[in-house]
C-alpha cells in the first residue's frame, strides 16, 4: 500500500507525510502516480474544492482502498454521504480531515480570490 496526495496549500501534503511516517508507507504526489504499480493499493488524500476532491480522478482507475478529503470547513464540515455521492466513491472508506487556507497571499488566481472572500 502507498499514500498518494494532491495538495493546494500544504495541509493535505502534511497529513500524507505524517501518515506515511507513522505507517512506513511510501508517499507520492499525484503527479508521480505513473511510478506506482497498477496493482498497488492506494490510500488517496486530496483537498476539497466545492465538494469535489481534487486529484481523485487521476487515481480513480487505480486500486483505491480509501479516500480522505481535506477542507477548510470549520463550522460547515461536509456531510460524508454527500461527499461520497458527489465524488462517486461508493464502497470505499471516506474520511474528512480539517485543512486550512493560510497564508492566503501564497494562493494565486481565482482560488486565492475566492478563499479571501470566504475567510
Amino acid at each position: 500500500m502507498v499514500i498518494v496526495y494532491e495538495s493546494k496549500t500544504g495541509f493535505t501534503k502534511k497529513y500524507a507525510e505524517m501518515l506515511g511516517k507513522k505507517t512506513n508507507l511510501k508517499v507520492y504526489h499525484v503527479s508521480e502516480v505513473s511510478r506506482i504499480d497498477q496493482a498497488e493499493e492506494i490510500l488517496f488524500l486530496g483537498w476539497v474544492k466545492v465538494g469535489k476532491i481534487q486529484g481523485l480522478n487521476k487515481v480513480r482507475k487505480r486500486n483505491l482502498v480509501a479516500v480522505c478529503g481535506s477542507g477548510t470547513g470549520e463550522t460547515a464540515e461536509p456531510n460524508p454521504e454527500t461527499m461520497i455521492a458527489r465524488n462517486r466513491i461508493n464502497g470505499l472508506p471516506f474520511f474528512y480531515l480539517r485543512g486550512g487556507c493560510l497564508p492566503l497571499k501564497e494562493i494565486k488566481g481565482f482560488d486565492g480570490f475566492m478563499l479571501s472572500m470566504f475567510v
